[in-house]
């Protein structure tokens, strides 16, 4: 059985009966990969409003590599992200055109979940083979996270850009074999982060030891310290994460790192100063 992708480019849900009077729903904006019987059922009834999508083959000719997943990450929370942002709308009282300061939908971190696609199964009863709609689970991106997606899964989420949550999404560089995590110590942390964007603020370990010696009660100042180490590890893990997802920014490498972290060692001389003298 052939298949073709389509899509609803109106703006109300629109539907077909099958032969068997079974009822197939195209949402607005919606995509779906439908049979050719199903696909032409559309076609028929909406020829100016279901089109069909040219999809690209691709063709593994020997050591091309096959399509590989993809990852995508929710872009709300970031530090670096205005609060507020400006928008041109007309003055209904006087009808010019005014700038209007709004919130930052993404300056608040939140998880994105999008509905799962529709793909069409074939199944079969004593009436013959028919094919049905399923969607599949559901799509849920946490902030200050990679996720990562099958290439249909990642052509799902790209359909869905106008949408509030796929605005909240984007394709970002998948994770590299050499990055910080929590299990980083947080001066190792500092170092990458220098290396990576010298402009992004840290604070030193005294500055943490002096702020965890401020903290009021009972704790000693060794928990202290290590609750004020750990707020500080996740709001700079937090904050270079948006470097890390984009590949136009250049990544440090171990060498690197390791050159600020151990730094070379003069070697000594044969004889020291002394002996000489």
């Amino acid at each position: 059985m052939q298949f073709k992708r389509i899509k609803n480019h109106g703006d109300s849900q629109l539907y077909i009966l099958t032969d068997d009077k079974r009822r197939i729903a195209l949402d607005p904006g919606q995509e779906m990969t439908a049979s050719e019987d199903i696909a032409g059922k559309f076609f028929a009834m909406y020829p100016s409003l279901v089109r069909p999508i040219e999809v690209q083959k691709t063709v593994n000719r020997g050591n091309v590599a096959p399509v590989e997943n993809v990852y995508f990450a929710n872009l709300s929370g970031n530090p670096a992200a205005p609060e507020m942002l400006t928008r041109r709308v007309p003055d209904h009282k006087t009808g010019a055109v005014i700038d209007e300061e709004y919130a930052n939908p993404i300056k608040k971190a939140r998880e994105a979940k999008m509905r799962g696609r529709l793909i069409q199964t074939e199944f079969t009863n004593q009436h013959g083979t028919f094919t049905k709609n399923e969607r599949m689970k559901d799509l849920v991106f946490p902030p200050f996270q990679r996720t990562e997606v099958s290439p249909e899964d990642a052509f799902h989420i790209e359909s869905m850009s106008s949408k509030p949550e796929g605005r909240l999404m984007k394709r970002v560089r998948g994770p590299s074999d050499f990055e910080p995590n929590y299990e980083w110590d947080y001066e190792d942390i500092v170092i990458y982060t220098n290396l990576m964007d010298d402009s992004i603020q840290t604070t030193s370990m005294k500055g943490l030891k002096d702020k965890a010696k401020g903290i009021g009660g009972r704790a000693t100042l060794e928990t202290k310290l290590a609750a004020v180490i750990a707020e500080a590890k996740h709001e700079l893990l937090t904050r270079i994460f948006f470097h890390l997802i984009d590949d136009k920014v250049r990544l440090p490498t171990y060498e690197e790192f390791m050159s600020i972290k151990h730094p070379h060692q003069v070697e000594e001389p044969a004889e020291s100063p002394e002996a000489v003298a």
